[in-house]
């Protein structure tokens, strides 16, 4: 891989991973039509980690703060914090976490060579537009919701599980994983800056489990010298895009526009979808 195509794919994984357009979706697409194969393990680990280096730095104050707050998790659970405090806020936060993490990692572990499949077989293109409608649907919904009054609920338990449920569902390379928690939250009830900022902190605890098993494969094969230089330009190009990216999307969603990229999801599927039945 030169160092070309590892800037464009490190910068597609870093701005499509935030922004609800899927990750997953267009870096099969855009193998496809660079002509690449599919980047190995050692690219996957440091671009995915480059995205939660990304996340760490857009939302370093609040993850710090739960970070700190984990040891505190026993008490908290035994009931020994002060309701008031907030210790017992961010005690309740990293649970809502673990909670959400639920459905992922079932799905994960059970149907992770089904996934697979999607990624490798002839007509992973088709499923990834396919996919894509989906989610420009799902981004749809928030015109409707958008013209209730906002509501902000507290963030449950059993939102969290829900909210995972939508994260679990976007394991589907098409399906926005930002894009479908978001509105899941939302539609839930919770404030759009919530959902947002949830939706992002979600993931760190997932993106890192998944490196984590990863990194321990990759470690039985090894890194081959001549990729270093470029997957290092690649996570260096996710880490960048994707920090301006969560800042950016986080500015569409005070504005309530993230329906915007409804439209973008349906132009780039219709359009595939013609190139690839008529032209190809």
């Amino acid at each position: 891989m030169d160092f070309i195509t590892a800037l464009i794919l490190g910068a597609i994984q870093g701005i499509t991973e935030f922004l609800p357009i899927s990750s997953s979706g267009h870096l099969v697409l855009a193998q496809h039509y660079l002509g690449v194969e599919k980047q190995g393990m050692a690219f996957e680990v440091f671009t995915h980690l480059g995205t939660l280096v990304a996340i760490f730095i857009a939302f370093r104050k609040e993850v710090m703060e739960l970070i700190y707050n984990i040891p505190k998790l026993p008490f908290f659970i035994l009931g020994k914090i002060n309701k008031t405090s907030n210790d017992y806020k961010n005690s309740s936060f990293n649970c809502c976490i673990l909670i959400s993490m639920i459905p992922a990692g079932i799905v994960g572990f059970t149907l992770k060579h089904k996934v697979d499949e999607l990624y490798n077989n002839e007509y992973k293109v088709f499923v990834v537009y396919t996919a894509l409608l989906i989610t420009g649907l799902i981004l749809l919904s928030l015109v409707k919701l958008n013209k209730r009054v906002e509501q902000n609920k507290e963030l449950t338990y059993k939102n969290s599980f829900l909210i995972g449920l939508a994260q679990a569902f976007a394991i589907t390379p098409g399906i926005s994983r930002s894009g479908s928690t978001i509105v899941a939250g939302q539609w839930l009830g919770l404030s759009r800056e919530m959902a947002a900022k949830f939706s992002f902190i979600m993931s760190m605890p997932v993106i890192f489990g998944a490196s984590l098993k990863e990194a321990k494969d990759l470690m039985e094969v090894g890194i081959q010298k001549n990729e270093l230089m470029a997957i290092s330009f690649a996570t260096i190009a996710a880490i960048v895009t994707g920090y301006f990216c969560i800042k950016f999307l986080m500015k569409i969603i005070k504005a309530q526009k993230l329906q915007v990229f409804a439209y973008y999801c349906f132009s780039l599927s219709i359009i595939g979808l013609i190139y690839e039945i008529l032209v190809k």
